[in-house]
């Protein structure tokens, strides 16, 4: 069955791709409400930027999931038990709530209690890799009681969604997992490199894994990571606390996973992102050159 109205809740990075892709795909309403529509400094920045993809910028959370199919949630992972909570009393039976927020299995039932509670469908997942490399054909897996159904309806438009089963938790548990070696490897690289930097051996570094590990361009490699972990420290770190969580939950002691938060809690604390200034590739110079400016920043203040 074709959707005819999707919302969707959270209009930052991931949102406006999917948003953009629904109606590319022909879905007659597409409608979004994002925080930020509240505060009056960013108000008319964020509608413009809505409405610039003939998405509907809704002045209200009710507003944009009444009469919705389907109401996506791609808000920041703080906000997940928020956003799902504020939708709930407008939604109906026949709505399906697809939670594709960065957080722990734990923080999901949070969100599902909230949206069943209105007979809604809830539906938990994940993307398995980042929105800006792939858009909206970026691999998602997906859980839930509906959730089979929801992918072959999804795959219709033209993404790329997996069923992992029925049982919540699911998908959210493959994401945090995987986060911790990608967002591990990310903290690693930082730390290296920041250490090598103090006496100039970065290079020597990089050479040495073009030797052990050949076929991969390593300069861009650690550049990308650095860059990501960089510019979005602050959400990074976040969803590293909430991959901890999995992980001792799962019975295991988190000691990387709350090493990796915390250095990547460093960046984000050092504004790093306000600093960050790459060129059409980002580079492992981008990010020594970004803490050297954060660092003086913060002297001078």
């Amino acid at each position: 069955m074709a959707f005819t109205k999707i919302a969707v809740l959270g209009f930052g990075e991931a949102g406006p791709v999917f948003a953009a892709a629904f109606i590319d795909a022909g879905i007659a309403e597409v409608s979004a409400y994002d925080i930020l529509l509240d505060d009056p400094a960013s108000a008319a920045r964020q509608r413009a930027k809505t409405e610039a993809l003939g998405v509907v910028a809704a002045a209200d959370t009710g507003t944009a999931v009444n009469g919705a199919d389907l109401i996506l949630s791609t808000v920041t992972a703080d906000q997940t038990v928020l956003a799902a909570k504020a939708a709930a009393p407008y939604l109906q039976a026949e709505q399906s709530y697809l939670d594709l927020n960065s957080t722990s299995p734990r923080i999901k039932a949070e969100a599902a209690a909230a949206v069943e509670a209105s007979g809604a469908a809830f539906v938990e997942g994940a993307a398995m890799d980042t929105v800006p490399n792939f858009g909206a054909k970026v691999p998602i897996l997906i859980a839930g009681a509906t959730a089979a159904a929801l992918a072959v309806r999804l795959n219709a438009l033209g993404m790329q969604v997996e069923c992992a089963g029925p049982a919540l938790g699911a998908a959210s548990t493959a994401k945090m997992l995987r986060s911790v070696l990608i967002k591990g490897l990310a903290a690693l690289f930082a730390e290296s490199m920041l250490a090598a930097g103090k006496l100039g051996l970065q290079e020597r570094i990089i050479a040495s894994l073009g030797v052990t590990f050949p076929g991969l361009d390593w300069q861009q490699v650690i550049g990308y990571y650095l860059s990501r972990s960089g510019l979005h420290a602050k959400r990074q770190a976040a969803e590293m606390r909430a991959s901890a969580e999995t992980v001792d939950d799962l019975g295991v002691e988190p000691i990387m996973t709350n090493a990796i938060a915390a250095r990547l809690q460093w960046a984000a604390d050092l504004d790093l992102a306000a600093f960050y200034e790459t060129g059409e590739a980002p580079s492992v110079e981008d990010y020594l050159n970004a803490v050297a400016a954060a660092r003086q920043g913060k002297a001078k203040a």
